[in-house]
């Protein structure tokens, strides 16, 4: 047995108990016996047209949590890894793992040195059959190959299927490939960023050879210009007009504000967690934890305050354009938090299913449902509304508002771009023209601004 079968043996044992299925699972992920076959495991066990048998551990966890604690605390992935393993954003694999840990009333430590203990002695799997694995992989080989002939012919000229070509149908879009653009961020400058997108493929141009992590946030100005913001790590935040960042800083390891025009960086803690600027840039709130699962919620504006809020099981999504309110969201449940600890809106989910989004001005909460393409609105004043999307934007991820009328989703399909704008009203996606490459998996808007 190869280390590969071995690993992803493991793994699957834990994700649907030692059995045969579990084993049969394991053996269909590692055809290439590589690195791949982690993926299409999880892929698998989290994938809705199949049922995995109970593993025998971990009462009460949902099969993402579950997916999540095995990924981080048996296999060793890091927080980016276990969202590209999961499908799932990093805000939602931290929200899943803190509450994968209180579900369960353990730590990180123990947990891991438990599943660590449960593959120790797995039994030996039943030997296979001579053969027995590459006939499915034929089979879906040549299915694969008459599916293509038949795509090709209907997509070639005169064919009545054929789908008109991007420039008929949509407008032109700025595309621009990796080159040597992107150039080191340089303080002070007066350019503004209109996105960001993390870079993760440490074998192009834009991540530097010597850069240890082999990821680099690149940011895009207004003007087109490429920066590589290289003392960024993990989630970055943009104010509402593009002059300030806000990031973990590599060099410092506490979270940073960096003034562009300036070139002042300032300081704002030590904690980690998430964070997002107020409506007029100039304020921040941290959500935070310590080792204790214990949450801290703080705004900093020159000086770092408490806030009374409770943030326990929920994220901070942003700020209210409207109120001096925080946005938070959490498994099927989004809320409007008043600086002063009070409740303004609150949303709770029939379906545990969906992911829950809050709008800006903190009145209006999105169920998220990818199996339908579409989403369900639920108004403070509006009421329900349930809503697809076209055929040409399918769902992928959920990235940020762009405005309390607009959010920005991440695509998989044959559309004119992978990220689109959605209006919360009509359902109309619309393509952003962005400098993002193909298969980014991070990306940072600005924040939204005050509006009325």
């Amino acid at each position: 047995m190869s280390e590969w079968d071995e690993r992803i043996r493991r793994t699957a044992s834990l994700l649907g108990g030692p059995t045969e299925y579990a084993d049969r699972m394991a053996d269909r992920a590692n055809i290439r016996h590589s690195e791949d076959g982690f993926f299409t495991l999880y892929r698998s066990f989290l994938s809705r047209l199949r049922r995995w048998p109970n593993p025998a551990w971990g009462d009460g966890l949902s099969r993402t949590q579950r997916a999540v604690l095995v990924a981080l605390h048996h296999d060793g992935r890091t927080e980016q890894e276990t969202a590209y393993l999961c499908g799932r954003s990093r805000k939602s694999v931290r929200r899943a793992e803190r509450q994968g840990l209180l579900t369960l009333g353990t730590d990180a430590a123990s947990l891991a040195a438990e599943l660590q203990a449960m593959t120790g002695d797995l039994p030996e799997p039943r030997e296979r059959k001579p053969g027995g694995r590459w006939g499915p992989v034929f089979v879906c080989l040549a299915l694969a190959v008459l599916l293509t002939l038949l795509v090709v012919s209907l997509m070639s000229p005169g064919s009545p299927l054929s789908f008109s070509s991007p420039s008929e149908s949509w407008p032109a879009l700025a595309r621009i490939p990796f080159s040597e653009r992107a150039t080191p961020l340089r303080l002070p400058t007066r350019a503004a960023v209109r996105h960001a997108f993390l870079d993760e493929r440490g074998d192009t141009s834009v991540v530097p050879a010597a850069f240890p992590e082999g990821s680099v946030w690149v940011a895009v100005t207004e003007t087109g210009e490429r920066l590589l913001v290289e003392d960024a790590e993990e989630d970055l935040a943009i104010s509402p007009d593009g002059h300030r960042l806000a990031y973990r800083s590599r060099k410092r390891d506490k979270i940073v504000i960096v003034d562009l025009p300036s070139g002042r960086t300032t300081v704002v803690t030590g904690r980690e967690g998430g964070f997002a600027f107020s409506p007029d840039g100039r304020r921040l709130a941290v959500d935070t934890y310590d080792a204790d699962l214990n949450d801290f919620l703080y705004v900093w504006d020159g000086a770092l305050r408490r806030v009374p809020a409770d943030s326990f099981l929920r994220s901070l999504s942003g700020w209210s354009t409207t109120t001096e309110s925080l946005l938070f969201t959490g498994p099927s449940h989004a809320a409007a938090v008043g600086l002063n600890g009070r409740e303004r809106f609150v949303f709770e989910a029939e379906d545990d299913e969906f992911d829950v989004e809050i709008s800006p001005d903190g009145r209006t909460a999105l169920e998220v449902d990818d199996k339908r393409n579409g989403f369900i609105r639920h108004g403070e004043r509006t009421g329900r509304r349930d809503m697809a999307l076209p055929a040409t934007a399918k769902f992928d991820s959920f990235e940020g508002w762009a405005s309390a009328d607009e959010f920005v989703i991440r695509t998989i399909g044959y559309g004119p771009s992978d990220y689109y704008r959605v209006n919360v009203d009509t359902g109309a996606a619309t393509p952003v023209a962005a400098d993002i490459p193909y298969g980014t998996r991070l990306v940072s808007f600005p924040a939204p601004g005050r509006t009325g």
